[in-house]
């Protein structure tokens, strides 16, 4: 891609995803798509609240980051060179959907500020300090995903006494904590958890959280 390119077609792709987010002010719907390859970068992707999908777990009225699904030619890699910077940076936004991603070397994978409706689908974060950092929000999901090698957690989450995580179909494998709950409610199903090294937790609950 090119940074000069319009992005709007396949023939005229951007460089980065970052810049659709900074050109288009995009909407409940919308699709951007990650074609196959290794998108290197020391830069966050960020997305706020100018962008943003609809207050809904509903895939078609969210904002979808779309990654290859030629798994045999490598998919969408991002590699992150600067191992404080996260990968995506989602800030005061919501109706936000990932896909088809994969994430190594990051700071975080995905860091997720006051944002709701958060959803990720065939996701492989791993090599970060916590493959999922989510803080402050709610309504966040994640399915068909690995989280693996991560050296805090694969999800860590907080949010206030009634914000809820959902894992299910899910990979959490050789982190320190396959998810690490501050506050909040977190719920997994038909998920494997991967305890393969000494003080290592599968779920594991900070002081103070709720039963």
């Amino acid at each position: 891609g090119s940074s000069t390119n319009s992005g709007v077609a396949s023939g005229s792709p951007k460089r980065w995803v970052s810049e659709i987010v900074d050109t288009y002010d995009l909407e409940p719907g919308d699709i951007i798509y990650v074609d196959t390859g290794r998108y290197q970068t020391s830069e966050p992707t960020v997305i706020g609240d100018v962008d943003a999908g609809g207050a809904s777990q509903i895939a078609s009225q969210q904002l979808t980051i779309q990654g290859s699904t030629n798994e045999l030619e490598g998919g969408s890699l991002y590699l992150i060179a600067d191992p404080a910077q996260n990968a995506f940076n989602v800030i005061n936004s919501h109706g936000i959907r990932f896909r088809n991603l994969s994430i190594q070397g990051a700071s975080n994978g995905l860091s997720i500020d006051e944002s709701y409706y958060i959803a990720g689908d065939w996701l492989d974060i791993r090599g970060a300090e916590d493959g999922v950092w989510a803080h402050s929000s709610s309504n966040v999901a994640f399915s068909h995903s690995a989280f693996s090698g991560n050296r805090g957690a694969g999800i860590r989450f907080s949010g206030d006494n009634k914000a809820a995580l959902h894992v299910d179909s899910c990979v959490l494998w050789s982190n320190r904590y396959g998810i690490y709950l501050h506050q909040g409610y977190a719920r997994a199903t038909n998920s494997i958890f991967g305890i393969v090294a000494p003080d290592s937790f599968g779920y594991y609950m900070a002081l103070g959280s709720p039963d």
